[in-house]
Formats: structure tokens, sequence, C-alpha cells
């Protein structure tokens, strides 16, 4: 975990899809504390429609939960 020029904690955003850990394809979006909606406490990856689809594909694959 590392801290940025603004003082948030941040960590590395990444999705899982299938599985495998993987950076966003379409960058990044702000997490907002909803205490304090002006303070950002990290970043969440955003999946392009590539990545969408694989992990749809993977969900249909998955064995049912029970």
């Amino acid at each position: 975990m590392t801290t940025n020029a603004s003082g948030v904690l941040s960590t590395d955003s990444v999705l899982t899809i299938d599985g495998e850990p993987q950076a966003g394809a379409a960058g990044s979006y702000p997490v907002h504390n909803p205490a304090r909606p002006a303070e950002i406490v990290g970043h969440a990856p955003t999946a392009d429609r590539a990545q969408l689809d694989a992990a749809v594909a993977a969900a249909r694959r998955a064995p049912p939960v029970a």
C-alpha cells in the first residue's frame, strides 16, 4: 500500500477475470468515502468491453454455488 501526493492510501487496482489479475483496460475511477463525499479513498479499475465479455463468459463457465 502506498500514499499518493494527496495523502490518500492506495493499492494497485486490478480486476480478476477467470482467476487472473489484470489491470482495467479502460483506466480507473475514484472511490469516495460515503461519510465524506469529497474525500477520495481509492481508485477502482474500469473494464473495457472485451474484459466485460471475458468476465461474463468466465462466470457462465463457473460451477454453481450450493
